[in-house]
């Protein structure tokens, strides 16, 4: 039985269900907006829909062909059924102006640079790309020398970590940012691994 469903499952990619998914989403939109039940109409709906699909397929093409890469008509129809769920349904015959903003944001949506993953920081400078941390990932209880190595750790296999190569690479790279001394500790210990000792007033 799990081997016929991963079979079946193994057939479709998740760029597939994902466009099987926001399908979904925007014909029961279409649908409650048919029946009454949402305050729009049904022809702004495909109209949002058409006009991002072709924009953003027109667009990826002539990209596609300029730089000379492989067109991927999946990915291009995620960006167009994502753009037409989080903007509002506008009817290309009763508002022609809004109509024309929509295919002017699907053109810039898809003509946009492939990046390879993993993304190197020099990549991401030489993009003009950054971002914000909403979450930074780290465990209050580690140190800050423990949190810095604890991808490293994971991924070795030796069972021998020589924490005075590690405390010195550490410091070097907070050297060459912000200090590393300057906040070294996120819990009650500091980068060596060492208690801070507090102060009391007497």
């Amino acid at each position: 039985m799990l081997q016929a469903i991963d079979s079946f499952l193994n057939r479709f990619t998740m760029y597939r269900f994902l466009v099987y998914y926001l399908t979904a989403l925007l014909g029961l939109g279409f649908i409650l907006s048919v029946t009454g039940v949402l305050p729009v109409q049904p022809d702004a709906i495909l109209s949002t829909i058409a006009i991002y699909v072709i924009v953003c397929s027109v667009t990826n093409w002539v990209f596609a062909k300029a730089l000379k890469i492989e067109v991927n008509f999946e990915s291009t129809v995620i960006t167009a059924l994502i753009l037409a769920l989080i903007s509002g349904p506008v009817s290309a015959f009763t508002d022609p102006h809004k109509a024309i903003i929509l295919a002017f944001a699907g053109a810039v949506a898809v003509a946009g640079t492939r990046l390879h993953l993993p993304i190197k920081s020099k990549t991401l400078r030489e993009s003009r790309l950054a971002f914000v941390h909403q979450d930074l990932g780290l465990i209050p209880s580690l140190t800050a020398l423990e949190n810095f190595e604890l991808g490293n750790l994971a991924l070795e296999s030796s069972l021998y970590v020589n924490w005075r190569e590690r405390r010195r690479r550490f410091h070097s790279v907070g050297r060459r940012g912000r200090s590393a001394t300057s906040r070294p500790s996120l819990g009650r210990r500091g980068a060596g691994g060492r208690p801070r000792r507090r102060s009391r007033r007497r």
